[in-house]
């Protein structure tokens, strides 16, 4: 605890000389829930889930209206304060998929996809970015774990059907690459 308690010391000690030093015991409490009793940022903070959903709720909107550095700001935010709520990494790679960053989408999804490994999207979306980064073998890792995660799952058989066609489109492209190599 000691150790804790030096590197909050010193954090609390870098801050700006603007805050008060009733601010700065206020980062102290905080800071020793988070690190010392193991809170989430939103617990100490006592945020609420209709705060978050909220503030999730500003984000989607954003997002749909296009304001993508906006939309991604708020969901940068919204994983500072729950880091386990797999929708915040989802929308901030949704954001860097729709402008193109293709590797951050990816590592984002990735992300989003740990925290709720049940839900086959984010490792779908993955593979479109490993498409356009032109990651062949990303595509198939992706496609195979979508496939995995889908099972015998009803609710996604027509994704199951997408996954299905974009493998096989997948192993011709990959035919195609190795006969061209042996010409």
């Amino acid at each position: 605890m000691a150790v804790t308690d030096e590197m909050i010391h010193q954090a609390i000690a870098k801050m700006a000389e603007q805050f008060p030093n009733e601010d700065k015991a206020k980062y102290d409490v905080l800071l020793k829930q988070m690190f010392q009793e193991g809170m989430l940022p939103k617990e100490a903070m006592k945020v609420t889930q209709d705060q978050i959903e909220q503030v999730y709720a500003r984000a989607y909107y954003q997002f749909q209206s296009g304001k993508y550095k906006d939309a991604s700001t708020i969901f940068k935010l919204l994983m500072m304060l729950d880091p386990f709520d797999a929708r915040q990494p989802l929308g901030l790679a949704s954001c860097f998929h729709k402008e193109k960053n293709y590797d951050l989408a990816a590592a984002f999804y990735m992300r989003s996809s740990v925290i709720d490994p049940t839900n086959p999207m984010p490792m779908y979306y993955a593979s479109d970015c490993a498409r356009q980064l032109n990651d062949l073998v990303g595509v198939k890792v992706a496609l195979d774990r979508v496939k995995f995660i889908i099972g015998k799952n009803a609710q996604y058989s027509a994704l199951l059907a997408r996954v299905d066609l974009a493998l096989e489109a997948l192993e011709k492209e990959h035919d195609e690459i190795l006969q061209k190599t042996k010409m």
